[in-house]
């Protein structure tokens, strides 16, 4: 697969993430046998099952930072800070006007009006140039890539919630996983 990286792209309703390869491979295909079709078929399969995932990813990105509940509801994809590894907001993703600037009296009050969904970045969250967001290198190329944090509540009992944390890039036509948690208890960031 060809190296891609994200990138920031400024358009008339605001910026947004895309993908943007780094080099150009053409392959050709010498399909002969129903059993060639058959396997390029399956491999065409799970090209559209990644892009649907990175897809999926790339419009989540840019919001995550409004979540008031983050990986509760729906899994959560942020960029991290260099630092403690928790999420960021990306400036150049904020709509105008988005950074709060007020008391913590204020905030609290904010919250009370705004419960699931903000539209200020929360005082707690770091905002960030997206040069800045915390990089590693791709597993299957080596190439320097922002990581996306991953958070998602995979069990809601009374017995306890099962939450899951994973680090990933995306990178060589793939969310490439470079670290993966399983906890019993909310994970912090």
């Amino acid at each position: 697969m060809p190296k891609t990286r994200i990138v920031i792209i400024e358009e008339e309703g605001g910026p947004r993430l895309a993908l943007e390869p780094w080099t150009t491979i053409e392959k050709k295909f010498n399909l002969i046998t129903a059993s060639d079709v058959s396997l390029a078929i399956k491999d065409l399969e799970l090209l559209q099952e990644q892009w649907s995932e990175i897809e999926q990813i790339l419009a989540m990105l840019p919001q995550s930072w409004r979540a008031s509940d983050p990986g509760k509801y729906q899994s959560d994809y942020s960029f991290i800070g260099p630092r403690l590894l928790n999420r960021v907001a990306v400036k150049e993703l904020l709509p105008d006007g988005a950074i709060f600037t007020g008391t913590e009296k204020e905030w609290r009050e904010y919250q009370r009006e705004h419960w699931h969904n903000y539209d200020k970045v929360p005082p707690g969250i770091p905002v960030l140039n997206f040069m800045n967001v915390y990089q590693e290198l791709c597993p299957i190329c080596g190439t320097l890539q922002p990581v996306i944090r991953h958070h998602v509540q995979t069990e809601d009992s009374y017995d306890g919630d099962e939450w899951m944390l994973r680090y990933l890039v995306i990178c060589c036509g793939a969310v490439q996983v470079i670290t993966r948690k399983e906890a019993g208890a909310r994970i912090p960031g």
